[in-house]
């Protein structure tokens, strides 16, 4: 009911259809396909194949990186990980470990004919200052991130950067 509200909600804001879907969390399931499926979506990004203790659960390790049909009309475009290892790429290991991190994994999906699916908060964006938030998510916020994501996308602009769903 939640989906079928927001969607009907954001479509009528922007006068745009919603195709597309990323659940809080990356919580992907197979009953979350069968709703966004149901209510007319056409690609989801939920599923994050990554191995993480303690955060993203060891049997994601055997699902595919790449974009793929798990229902009739249903693409799921899975967020990026590091193609060897599942080590997740994502925005709290890009601002604390560098761009050389993100690099690497975004060339070794190159080498596999995958697109990367990296995906970034928009308060990554503005300083975080607070002592009740973990340093490791307010490190490297604001300007510094913003430089960090700037040279990463010069450095890769071969690839040409996009939406999702000009891509599937």
């Amino acid at each position: 009911a939640d989906v079928k509200k927001s969607k009907r909600i954001l479509e009528k804001i922007t006068k745009n259809k919603v195709i597309g879907f990323r659940a809080p969390q990356v919580q992907f399931s197979m009953k979350l396909l069968q709703i966004l499926k149901k209510l007319n979506f056409k690609y989801d990004s939920s599923l994050h194949p990554a191995f993480l203790p303690g955060y993203y659960p060891y049997k994601n390790i055997t699902l595919p990186l790449h974009i793929h049909e798990p229902l009739p009309g249903l693409k799921e475009v899975p967020i990026a990980t590091l193609p060897n290892t599942r080590f997740p790429i994502v925005w709290l290991f890009q601002r604390n470990l560098g761009n050389w991190y993100t690099q690497l994994g975004v060339n070794g999906l190159e080498r596999k004919k995958i697109n990367p699916v990296i995906y970034m908060h928009s308060w990554e964006f503005a300083k975080i200052k607070s002592k009740h938030v973990p340093f490791y998510f307010t490190r490297r916020t604001g300007l510094k991130f913003c430089k960090q994501i700037d040279k990463f996308i010069k450095k890769n602009n071969r690839f040409g950067f996009g939406r999702v769903k000009d891509n599937i």
